[in-house]
Parts: structure tokens; sequence; C-alpha cells
């Protein structure tokens, strides 16, 4: 049996760690905050590509409908109102995002907004953009 706190259906595109806290929160779990302690991670540079991060944003609005879903019980109001904030996103920012596109680049901010909305809006097509590989296993 595997033996990882961490759901395996979120393997290629992230937010396990999101998931797991969330449960302990709802298991009644506190965290604490300390200063001391020493995180660090290597990020390759593959990882520092505008197209990279433009597909991380449309999974981190994938997640945001997503987890609610996976804890027990599923938290579908939550993800109604996460989908009307993307649509919302997709509104204002895309057609900002769309211009700066038509004039040589995207435009940071509106174009994570674009996307983050998108993802959103389209969260049950997870699969569709995949980032990762199965680091826990």
């Amino acid at each position: 049996a595997d033996k990882t706190p961490f759901d395996p259906r979120l393997d290629h595109i992230g937010a396990e760690d999101i998931l797991l806290f969330r449960q302990l929160v709802d298991a009644g779990r506190r965290f604490v905050w300390t200063p001391d302690a020493a995180i660090s991670e290597i990020i390759p540079p593959s990882r520092l590509d505008s197209s990279f991060l433009r597909r991380r944003r449309y999974l981190s609005g994938q997640h945001r409908c997503l987890v609610p879903l996976l804890l027990t019980p599923p938290r579908r109001a939550e993800v109604a109102a996460h989908m009307l904030k993307g649509a919302a996103a997709v509104a204002v920012a895309g057609p900002v995002a769309l211009i700066g596109r038509a004039f040589g680049r995207w435009p940071v901010r509106a174009t994570g907004l674009l996307m983050s909305g998108l993802g959103k809006v389209f969260w049950w097509r997870v699969g569709a953009v995949r980032l990762y590989g199965t680091g826990h296993r």
C-alpha cells in the first residue's frame, strides 16, 4: 500500500501539498511559523520560461477548483465561487492580455490573471496541461 500523504491523482498537475494542508486543517491540525527553518528549492532553468509560467498559472487556477472537490465533504459552493472569479478575470484581463500580445508581448500581470481565470473556468479539463512527474513515489 502507498504510504505517502500525497494524493497520486495530482501527480502531473501539482497541488498535492495544498490538498494535504487543507485535509490537515479539516482534521483540526495547527500549523506554526518558525523563522529559523531552512528551506531551499532548486528551480531548473526550464521553469523560468514564460511559457512554463503561463501553464503554471493555468494549473494554479485549476487547483483552486479541484482541491475543494477532493475534500470530504466536497466544497461545491467554493468551486462555484472560484469559477465566477475566474470568469470575471477572463472578462477583464483577457482583452488586456490579448491587446498586449498583439503589440508584441504578453503583459505579465494581465496574462497571469487571464491564465489563472481560464484554469478556474476550465478546471474540469484536468490533465490537459501536465507540468510534473511522479516525484513523491
